[in-house]
């Protein structure tokens, strides 16, 4: 009997979207599936969506976050987990798209590699209705290359529906972290990274699409995102510093600085409130990370910099920084 396939969506106000995502499952050549979306208390008619496709396909469930849990998608994916029956798990978000041969050629990896507790595919980019590939040739093998990119975060070396996951092992990792509003894959594949012997595999094909749209960038303008971003960064680098040993911390210092400058210049704010959050996880980053005076010194000069638009000689130098 072929092994059934969870398919994990999470959603939030995504009716405009989600038929197409649903779409992109219900035309998997591997029929051995079940796709439980859990809505995170959506405002508009997502659920009136999701009603129609569950009531087409019984193998598509939809659920509801308990009002008991925290909000967030990491919340809704690991409730999902627990009300799944496959064997296998493909956490896909609620406006992102599987290629119909996608489950197919994941589910014969295990096939031919039974040892494996998960593999990564490629995944595309979908831009203007295009769809763009992806490649993973970068990786290599190495759990301690993987450490270093993701750790350095520019960018991560895959996304959510890269991975497939064996559900047992997957729940032997204790799910993502419902903690965090944001980073939670990050901070939960760097877990699985850092603290297991793990038995994984890469595939250079792209077999799923991240949608890039408009509606999905002005997040990043909206004063709120910009404060839970802060705030789950400042709860990563704690979760970092009790993860990382003394002598990782020193090992991965590059890294963690260029992800500590890359924050600064992806989500510098002008809200004075998230800009002060945000100097609390700075000083936080230099009292428990390896960071000499060198960096301290020109990392506050590029905050200044940005803070105070300095456009005076040598300013160019410091906002390449």
């Amino acid at each position: 009997m072929n092994s059934l396939v969870s398919i994990i969506i999470p959603t939030f106000n995504r009716a405009h979207l989600i038929g197409e995502t649903l779409d992109s499952v219900l035309a998997q050549t591997y029929q051995n599936w079940e796709c439980i979306i859990v809505d995170d208390g959506s405002k508009d008619n997502t659920p009136e969506v999701v009603n129609r496709y569950q009531s087409i396909d019984s193998r598509i469930k939809f659920l509801k976050r308990p009002d008991y849990k925290p909000k967030g998608a990491n919340t809704c994916r690991n409730f999902g987990v627990d009300s799944s029956k496959g064997e296998y798990l493909i956490f896909l978000d609620s406006d992102d798209l599987l290629n119909e041969d996608c489950l197919r050629n994941r589910i014969k990896v295990f096939k031919i590699n039974p040892e494996l507790q998960f593999a990564v595919f490629s995944m595309g980019v979908l831009k203007d209705g295009k769809k763009n590939d992806s490649t993973l040739n970068s990786l290599g093998s190495c759990r301690e290359t993987l450490m270093r990119l993701f750790l350095k975060a520019d960018p991560m070396p895959w996304n959510i529906t890269s991975p497939i996951w064996k559900k047992d092992f997957f729940i032997k990792q204790g799910g993502f972290n419902e903690k965090l509003k944001l980073f939670d894959d990050d901070e939960f594949h760097i877990r699985v990274i850092y603290n297991n012997d793990i038995k994984y595999i890469f595939f250079d094909i792209t077999d799923c699409y991240y949608r890039f749209y408009e509606e999905n960038m002005k997040k990043y303008q909206d004063d709120r995102f910009l404060g839970n971003l802060v705030l789950s960064h400042q709860e990563l680098l704690r979760i970092l510093n009790n993860l990382l040993s003394s002598s990782d911390k020193l090992k991965y210092k590059t890294e963690l600085q260029y992800s500590l400058i890359m924050k600064l210049n992806a989500f510098f704010i002008e809200n004075a409130s998230n800009r002060n959050k945000f100097k609390k996880n700075v000083f936080y980053f230099f009292n428990n990370f390896e960071s000499n005076f060198n960096f301290k010194f020109l990392f506050i000069i590029k905050y200044l910099a940005l803070v105070y638009g300095y456009k005076r000689k040598g300013g160019f130098r410091l906002n390449k920084f």
